[in-house]
């Protein structure tokens, strides 16, 4: 299979694990993963993953659940087990932050490109299968209903 099938597959796979989780949520991912590649671009991927992980932890409690969560972890589950551009310590606590952080010039920027590769993929399927925000005054389609917001 080519790379970019992998990658297909790979984000097919995780978005739709994310119809298990609550419309918020999965409005959260899609917001989430449209943005993700402006953030790296315009930010760099260790601050974006950093905002990830402060996002999720900032509503305590259970964020496993989280959208934020979930896209660090898709996109860590990537770059180390699929791709293995970073090689996970022993040390499971610092994650993927600590691996780019640890990391190398080169590793890193092998990962911005393919996290931004795999992003395109999580944006489409993300796009096409979950609930996103939906906005009444704008008159955008709602993807389940495909009524507009305006009457």
């Amino acid at each position: 299979m080519l790379l970019e099938q992998q990658r297909a597959s790979y984000a097919l796979s995780y978005v739709k694990e994310m119809l298990k989780v609550n419309s918020d949520q999965q409005a959260k991912y899609v917001t989430l993963v449209q943005g993700a590649p402006a953030m790296i671009i315009a930010n760099g991927l260790g601050q974006t993953v950093a905002f990830w992980l402060d996002n999720c932890q900032n509503g305590r409690g259970n964020h496993h659940h989280d959208a934020s969560w979930l896209l660090y972890n898709h996109l860590s589950g990537w770059l180390t087990d699929k791709r293995h551009l970073y090689t996970p310590s022993q040390d499971q606590q610092r994650g993927l932050l600590g691996l780019i952080i640890d990391g190398n010039t080169d590793q890193y920027l092998a990962a911005q490109e393919e996290s931004l590769a795999l992003l395109a993929w999580l944006k489409r399927f993300a796009v096409a299968f979950l609930k996103p925000v939906s906005d009444s005054r704008s008159g955008v389609k709602d993807n389940v209903s495909g009524s507009s917001g305006n009457s």
